[in-house]
């Protein structure tokens, strides 16, 4: 049975999470509004689909679930793969692998001896 005590985890890692997560719904709805203006075109349909996956995925992995951080990392390479397919410039690619990397620092940090990577259940 998982221990009901509430695992405690750097203040970095929960900081990021809490930007990403505004952020990226501020993207969706940014995406949601653009499509009321015009049309979208295939690709974005996906793009929009991908960015409220990973929005569900750092929700899920600030309340410490493992299957999030599987989640983000898959949706992160589906993005560079689009990204490369699609032809968009370096800053895109760049912003994509730095939110990642970022994460997995910010998961290396340690409160009470605990990192973010050990309390993922």
């Amino acid at each position: 049975m998982e221990d009901l005590k509430p695992i405690k985890t750097h203040f970095a890692f929960k900081a990021w999470l809490i930007l990403l997560i505004v952020f990226g719904i501020f993207k969706v709805l940014a995406l949601i509004f653009s499509f009321l203006k015009t049309p979208p075109e295939n690709y974005e349909i996906f793009v929009l689909l991908s960015n409220f996956a990973i929005v569900i995925c750092f929700i899920m992995l600030y309340r410490l679930k493992k299957w999030a951080f599987w989640g983000v990392a898959f949706i992160s390479l589906y993005s560079l793969a689009i990204c490369f397919a699609l032809g968009f410039g370096k800053v895109q690619i760049a912003f994509i692998a730095g939110t990642f990397a970022i994460l997995l620092v910010v998961m290396q940090l340690k409160k009470n001896n605990v990192s973010a990577w050990q309390a993922l259940r």
